[in-house]
């Protein structure tokens, strides 16, 4: 099985969508913005 972070990734957004259904596209945006956090955050860990 080749692992994917894309797809892991995708599916973990899918899975939000799901459990935020009824809040459908401010789920998209939080999302977004939890995902862009995280990826700040990680290049901010590299960088120190």
């Amino acid at each position: 099985m080749i692992y994917n972070k894309k797809s892991k990734r995708f599916s973990f957004e899918l899975f939000l969508a799901k459990k935020l259904n009824r809040y459908q596209y401010k789920s998209y945006i939080i999302i977004a913005i939890t995902i862009t956090l995280i990826i700040y955050n990680l290049l901010y860990f590299y960088e120190h």
